[in-house]
């Protein structure tokens, strides 16, 4: 590993922990209302899959303009930028992926056989009608046929944040470079590859086609996305500060 990727990690590796920070109090929050009021609330890693799916996409809208002119004037080249930048991004997203996964094992240990965590499908419900509290979550559709293997649903989880985290990459240099109005145009692809990746997964295709087809999907539009952004970085004035 050389030092910007080191770099690159260990600073977005802090920003994931404030993040894993909220997440943990707001998962927290609803297990106390549900111990309270009755309620059952899904276990963390599938609360969290959204929310870290977001936070990827969004450390990858600020990559350009956070770190590409910063470490320009530090002697780093685009390209050593380019490839620090994809390594520190899967490394991040393994790490991320296995540390919820490890929260998860910890919150069910912790509570035990209690009822307060619902079946994996069934979301966080918790409705008090004498309090007037009614609190309802439901969870993401992709995956779940994924659960019941700890593999299959690790890999699953690790592909889509490194996919969000290319997509909001992609949306960062396309402003970097080009500016607001054909950096709206990004977005209009980037919106494209959400909705390639929403469809692959959908319930409609999990059942006619294979689980490793749709990986490959996935892998596929994770390359394509990488590629374009090379494409822009590799000719990107840089600006400095």
């Amino acid at each position: 590993m050389n030092q910007l990727t080191k770099v690159l990690y260990q600073e977005q590796f802090r920003w994931f922990l404030w993040f894993l920070l909220f997440v943990l109090l707001f998962q927290g929050a609803l297990l106390a209302l549900a111990f309270y009021f009755e309620g059952t609330i899904q276990p963390f890693i599938l609360l969290s899959f959204g929310p870290s799916r977001i936070f990827l996409l969004v450390l990858g809208i600020i990559s350009a303009y956070a770190f590409l002119g910063y470490y320009y004037q530090l002697g780093q080249t685009r390209k050593r930028y380019y490839k620090s930048t994809i390594v520190s991004s899967i490394l991040l997203a393994v790490t991320m992926a296995f540390i919820v996964k490890l929260l998860s094992l910890i919150e069910a240990f912790v509570v035990g056989n209690q009822s307060v965590i619902s079946d994996q499908t069934e979301g966080t419900t918790i409705a008090n009608d004498s309090q007037s509290i009614t609190i309802t979550i439901d969870i993401f559709s992709e995956g779940l046929q994924f659960l019941d293997s700890s593999l299959l649903f690790m890999l699953f989880f690790v592909l889509q944040l490194l996919f969000y985290y290319a997509v909001g990459w992609f949306i960062s240099v396309g402003f970097y470079r080009y500016g607001w109005v054909i950096g709206l145009v990004f977005i209009v692809f980037a919106l494209g590859f959400l909705g390639l990746n929403q469809s692959m997964w959908s319930s409609s295709l999990v059942d006619d086609l294979p689980a490793v087809l749709q990986f490959i999907g996935t892998g596929a539009l994770v390359t394509i996305v990488f590629s374009f952004i090379y494409l822009v970085v590799k000719r990107t004035p840089i600006k400095l500060k």
